[in-house]
């Protein structure tokens, strides 16, 4: 299915469609060649994929998983901050995550917005919510109005301007939109 979704956005984009970043809020499957070729695609296309890191609290690339585990120059792994601006606990964090930005505590819309979740009671509303894949819309966003603002930059462009003007914390750097978006990249 992530195959099949990514291709379609990647023939989207060669069809004149202006698609330019991609955020994809899951991780944790296998290394394949079909799931790896779908990112290279996206790469070639011009297409920035933005992905969530994971919730393992772990540098280890087990634990990370994939897409998250790849390191292509088209790929943006996003780790989660807190409100505090310091690494959430349940973050992946290390070397193969490339940017940190907010995702503890995110006010976000859901269906099971109050009372326990049951899959037989829906109560659309509102609810606090953690993680990486909360973490990595925030970026995609930031990346897609950097593109607006820089119609004529690259993905790489983008991507190497997001991670020069993001905010040393420790061994990781954090989302700095202010800066990144102040110059062309």
């Amino acid at each position: 299915d992530f195959v099949k979704a990514l291709s379609y956005v990647v023939a989207q984009r060669r069809a004149g469609v202006n698609v330019r970043v991609v955020n994809i809020s899951y991780g944790g499957v296998s290394d394949t060649q079909s799931y790896r070729d779908a990112l290279v695609a996206a790469g070639n296309a011009g297409i920035l994929v933005v992905v969530a890191a994971g919730n393992d609290g772990s540098s280890s690339l087990a634990s990370l998983g994939y897409p998250s585990g790849w390191q292509l120059p088209n790929v943006l792994s996003v780790g989660s901050l807190t409100p505090a601006n310091t690494r959430a606990a349940s973050s992946n964090f290390g070397s193969l995550v490339n940017i940190f930005a907010p995702g503890e505590n995110i006010l976000t819309t859901s269906i099971f917005a109050s009372g326990p979740v049951e899959l037989d009671l829906i109560r659309p509303g509102y609810r606090w919510i953690s993680g990486t894949s909360f973490s990595a819309p925030v970026v995609a966003g930031a990346a897609a109005l950097m593109m607006d603002a820089y119609p004529t930059a690259s993905f790489s462009a983008v991507r190497n301007r997001m991670l020069a003007t993001a905010t040393p914390f420790g061994t990781q750097v954090k989302l700095n939109l202010g800066a990144a978006i102040s110059a062309p990249p």
